[in-house]
């Protein structure tokens, strides 16, 4: 494996990349670390790198330029992919040829909040996606993302702010797959793809044109569940002291399997439009 750092705007321009340590030049190749220099920089040709499976793929703290562009982003396999810079990010997973490919985590820990990352797979060539953990991001996974049977998404982290990560998961398109694991303890998230199981600590989860269709456990903060659901869907949901679920934000009906409600837990509902099969009020006399 060599580690290549790119110095200028063509990707596919041997003479813009820089092998360490004291190396020759040369476009990463498979099982390569391939690093943005810690500038300005601003990516925007040869972003078709479709046949190209690298190790890492890494934007470090100091990296405020712009990898791939809106519309256009870098086609890539990789096994990581670091975000820790300010700059755009446009990227689209890629098979690596012929093989199917699994980015296995993609990282963004970006230097402040505002910093957009726009993630998917090439609809053409769909690479897909295994585990993305964001803890300082305003992202867009995109409606052309192909997720694995254990697709998790982590957002937040213990000692975030409600503003550290906004993210919109869009509604499978070209892609496929659900989010089998979904974690959120801060930030503010809009849902549009099925959630299989998920726990939120704190942060607002807007649930929109899906359903939880496992088990939805509320420890902290606030879900919006606007889904419309017409009759009692599998959906489990647990919701615990200081926590808020929000059925009101619509007029649809929602059906529900069962309600686990913890004393101190807030549930914003019409009992004319939204039942459960079962409704335990815990811990009440």
């Amino acid at each position: 494996m060599a580690q290549r750092i790119l110095q200028g705007a063509d990707w596919s321009v041997a003479g813009n990349w820089i092998q360490t340590p004291g190396g020759s030049s040369g476009v990463p190749i498979d099982n390569d670390e391939a690093i943005l220099k810690a500038a300005a920089l601003i990516v925007n040709a040869g972003l078709d790198q479709g046949a190209i499976d690298l190790d890492a793929l890494i934007l470090p703290r100091g990296s405020s330029g712009e990898l791939g562009q809106d519309g256009a982003p870098l086609l890539i396999a990789f096994d990581l992919l670091k975000h820790f810079g300010a700059g755009e990010l446009h990227l689209s997973v890629d098979l690596d040829g012929a093989s199917a490919h699994i980015a296995d985590l993609i990282r963004l820990q970006c230097e402040h909040p505002g910093v957009l990352c726009d993630i998917g797979s090439n609809p053409a060539d769909a690479g897909s996606i295994e585990h993305i953990i964001a803890t300082r991001c305003n992202a867009t996974i995109r409606g052309d993302s192909k997720f694995t049977a254990t697709t998790k998404i982590w957002v937040g982290s213990e000692s975030g702010s409600a503003n550290d990560v906004r993210m919109k998961i869009a509604a499978a398109g070209t892609g496929t797959g659900n989010v089998v694991d979904y974690k959120q303890s801060s930030g503010v998230v809009t849902c549009n793809r099925t959630i299989v199981d998920g726990v939120v600590w704190g942060g607002i989860l807007t649930i929109d044109v899906k359903a939880v269709t496992g088990t939805l456990v509320i420890l902290g903060g606030v879900v919006n569940y606007d889904f419309e659901n017409q009759a009692s869907d599998s959906t489990d949901i647990e919701v615990w002291p200081g926590a808020t679920l929000n059925l009101c934000r619509n007029h649809f009906a929602k059906g529900f399997s069962t309600l686990w409600e913890h004393p101190g837990s807030i549930i914003i509902e019409d009992p004319g439009l939204h039942t459960f099969t079962t409704r335990h009020r815990l811990n009440t006399k």
